[in-house]
């Protein structure tokens, strides 16, 4: 995650990026998440658990 972060790199690939995460840390990675997707990036993540973010598009399976 700090190489991806570090190198501002366009597109991220998460999996699972909030376990294991305290509900802090769960707010600090949203909120980066939207910062980057409102700099034109684009995120494919992977989760188990219910994500409330805006204008985010979610594909259950």
């Amino acid at each position: 995650m700090a190489r991806m972060l570090n190198r501002h790199a366009q597109l991220w690939i998460l999996d699972e990026p909030f376990n294991a995460l305290d509900t802090h840390a769960v707010g600090e990675l949203q909120d980066l998440i939207q910062e980057h997707l409102s700099n034109q990036g684009l995120v494919i993540m992977t989760s188990h658990q219910a994500l409330s973010m805006p204008h985010v598009k979610v594909l259950d399976l």
